[in-house]
């Protein structure tokens, strides 16, 4: 008898903290609802209009498309052996890791008046472009640099300042093909004219801003190396690849991401149905929290210190809040 007595108790004063905790804890809950449909849906509520630019818009000499990871890496690999070891194929492709680029698409930019349009188009021509027209940064705010910097650039091997001269081999950049960034420029231009010819944009006006790197991995003197090619700059960086060290996804990388995980990718599958779950469980937050505070009120008993729990929860909140305000403005 006694024992049923102290359950009961413990099982009603599970259900006080569960009910009190939830309605202190409703702002959260507002909160992380709220925001999950905006990092969900980037251009809601947000003075970035977003326009679809046609996949017939892109040209067919797209200076892209005929791109291909395998030939590009194959290319890049060669003329480092060119290079650095006068062509005794030191530096060799590893075919086991299949090259790839790190992106989908290039992203374009230009200003006209107060407003900045930014392209990001597809790399390969088979989906349709993105327009987004964002205001342009506040012209009050401070550009350029002081009269007092200090650029001084160091060699990674001595760390002392660059001598004047010649460049090294390091130095000197490392293209497929000259004149990319004009071609570039040159294309992107005849889209916006096209989309909208009172625009007029000239080529030399566009800031080609983002162009994905070829990744592939290469062996060099008995050490594997992991190398990104930016077609761009005609740089070539490396890391190295420790074979002996598992490599393998951990489960808090795992989590972490998934808690990250938003938008509705374009090539749709998993990242889909994943932002669709994201949807439902920012609709089911909100809901939560409004259906709480509607069934804690049919509770008599409990609304002296349930509206103590909830008015507690939303001083805190504002309280907090503007004080995050004050360090983020």
């Amino acid at each position: 008898m006694v024992r049923n007595r102290t359950i009961k108790l413990l099982f009603r004063v599970l259900r006080r903290c569960h009910l009190y905790l939830g309605l202190a804890l409703i702002p959260w809950v507002f909160l992380y609802g709220v925001t999950a449909y905006l990092f969900n849906h980037p251009a809601h509520f947000s003075p970035v209009d977003v326009e679809s630019v046609s996949q017939s818009l892109l040209p067919d000499d797209w200076a892209t498309r005929a791109w291909k990871p395998e030939e590009r890496a194959k290319a890049i690999v060669q003329q480092l052996n060119e290079r650095f070891s006068n062509g005794d194929d030191r530096i060799r492709l590893d075919t086991s890791k299949t090259p790839r680029f790190d992106g989908s698409g290039l992203i374009a930019s230009f200003d006209r008046g107060e407003r900045t349009y930014s392209y990001s188009l597809p790399m390969s021509g088979s989906q349709a472009g993105v327009l987004r027209i964002a205001p342009k940064g506040n012209p009050a705010s401070p550009t350029g640099k002081a009269f007092f910097e200090v650029q001084a650039k160091r060699t990674p091997s001595n760390g002392g300042p660059v001598s004047d001269g010649e460049p090294t081999l390091q130095q000197l950049p490392l293209r497929l093909e000259e004149g990319l960034l004009e071609r570039l420029q040159s294309q992107v231009a005849k889209i916006a004219n096209q989309r909208d010819p009172e625009l007029d944009v000239q080529a030399s006006s566009l800031r080609v801003s983002y162009l994905p790197a070829l990744v592939f991995q290469v062996d060099a003197d008995g050490q594997s190396w992991e190398c990104k090619h930016d077609a761009l700059v005609g740089s070539v960086s490396t890391k190295p690849v420790d074979n002996n060290v598992a490599t393998s996804f951990s489960w808090r990388q795992f989590w972490l991401r998934l808690h990250t995980s938003h938008g509705y990718h374009p090539d749709g599958g998993t990242r889909w149905i994943w932002a669709i779950v994201v949807d439902v469980m920012a609709a089911v937050m909100v809901f939560w929290g409004i259906s709480g505070i509607a069934m804690w009120w049919q509770m008599k008993a409990t609304r002296r210190w349930g509206g103590f729990a909830l008015a507690s929860g939303f001083v805190i909140a504002v309280w907090l809040g503007y004080g995050m305000y004050r360090l983020m403005a």
